[in-house]
């Protein structure tokens, strides 16, 4: 099933060593397909962030739409990882700041892209065989930028759309759980992006609403 293949490789990228040279990537046998289909009782659900009690209000802008961060105020596998990946052209960096106290980003393996996974002990997280733990607290969240390009996803339980145009969809992942997953199109990049939580849906949101986006700064004049 389709379904399941995304949920392996999501867990498989939470999974990934602690740490590896970046020289070492390869590429993955298969390529990442990011398909998900909710449960065929569920219908998906709009969300609009922060909406005013007037419907007709018109959607906030994305949260990366802010001043973006400096490259040094951002963990330095972040931008390891994004220097090396094949899509890091089409693929801008996002990083979360609403990160939890005492978890440790690291390079999670995502065939194509770039991704970085935070570990906690503690809390919820996914051993390295795939299957959820109460508390190893490995591969607790984390955010990709996936080798795949935007568009024709799947239609999730749960969606934001923002005023640029940017999308995000999540839900359980698998459908049932127990992590979450999201989505995310932005209206001007051309990859899909990844967010999960082993934390639970509220966890989740609270991940997307900080991601933001890293200055680019000129390289020095020789």
């Amino acid at each position: 099933m389709r379904l399941m293949r995304v949920a392996i490789l999501l867990l498989l990228a939470a999974c990934g060593p602690a740490a590896a040279p970046a020289a070492s990537k390869a590429p993955a046998a298969e390529p990442f397909e990011p398909v998900a289909e909710p449960p065929p009782d569920e219908e998906a659900e709009a969300v609009a962030p922060e909406a005013p009690a007037d419907a007709g209000a018109p959607a906030s802008p994305p949260p990366w739409a802010g001043e973006p961060l400096a490259a040094a105020d951002v963990p330095r596998v972040f931008r390891d990882e994004h220097r090396v990946a094949a899509n890091r052209d089409s693929c801008p960096l996002l990083v979360p700041t609403d990160v939890e106290a005492g978890a440790r980003p690291r390079r999670a393996n995502f065939s194509g892209g770039w991704a970085v996974a935070y570990d906690k002990k503690g809390v919820p997280g996914t051993r390295p065989s795939g299957e959820p733990c109460a508390s190893c607290g490995r591969g607790a969240f984390g955010v990709a930028g996936t080798g795949v390009d935007k568009g024709g996803g799947p239609t999730w339980p749960k969606q934001i759309v923002w005023a640029d145009g940017s999308r995000a969809g999540y839900g359980p992942e698998g459908g049932e759980g127990p992590n979450f997953l999201a989505y995310l199109e932005l209206s001007d990049a051309g990859c899909l992006y990844s967010v999960w939580s082993a934390l639970g849906e509220e966890h989740l949101v609270v991940l997307i609403e900080g991601l933001r986006r890293v200055r680019t700064d000129p390289a020095p004049a020789p």
